[in-house]
C-alpha cells in the first residue's frame, strides 16, 4: 500500500496468545493482545491506509473472541495468513 510519501512497504504482525514473564503462556490463557490490541492497532494504521498481513497462530483461532475480532476486520485493510512454530509440530 502506498504511504503518504509514495513509498511502499510491507506490514506483518505475528498474532499469538498473551504471554507473561519469560514468554510463558498465561494461566488461564488470554488473548487481550488480539481482542483489544488489534482494533487499537488498526485505528493507528487507518489514516495511513496501511494494509497489514496478520500471521495468526492456530491457538488464537481456537478462541471465539479472537476469531470474532479477526473476522470483523475489513478485507481491504488486512490479509490473514498462518503463523506456525516448528517446535509445536511433531
Amino acid at each position: 500500500m502506498a504511504t503518504r510519501t509514495g513509498r511502499r512497504f510491507c506490514m506483518t504482525v505475528d498474532v499469538e496468545h498473551d504471554a507473561g514473564p519469560g514468554w510463558k503462556t498465561t494461566n488461564p490463557i488470554s488473548f487481550l493482545g488480539v481482542t483489544e490490541g488489534i482494533p487499537k492497532f488498526m485505528e493507528i494504521c487507518a489514516p495511513w491506509n496501511v494494509k497489514t498481513t496478520f500471521f495468526v497462530n492456530p491457538v488464537v483461532l481456537k478462541d471465539e473472541g479472537s476469531r470474532r475480532t479477526l473476522l470483523s476486520l475489513a478485507p481491504a485493510q488486512v490479509e490473514l495468513g498462518t503463523h506456525l512454530h516448528g517446535d509445536y509440530i511433531e
